[in-house]
């Protein structure tokens, strides 16, 4: 009905509630937008869900491992403005 309030608490979102979770829903998008267009064959056996967590694993080893932040710190003003 026209009065119900949406739940977005189900499995099948995310909130996007923090400035570096863009990175992920642009990396995730862009991905999506070449499985629908069928340009490239090792998306077409994944999930939606399954890019989605690929996408998650990466983002979160290149903050771990500190890939992101060791090149930030070396040239800081080309990445701060």
């Amino acid at each position: 009905t026209f009065n119900k309030i949406p739940s977005f608490s189900e499995k099948h979102f995310v909130n996007l509630d923090t400035l570096f979770q863009h990175v992920d829903a642009h990396l995730f998008a862009s991905l999506i937008d070449m499985k629908d267009a069928g340009e490239y064959e090792f998306l077409d056996g994944k999930t939606y869900e399954e890019i989605y967590k690929d996408v998650r694993a990466c983002v979160d080893l290149c903050h771990r491992d500190g890939v992101i932040k060791d090149v930030v710190a070396e040239r800081p003003e080309d990445f701060i403005v």
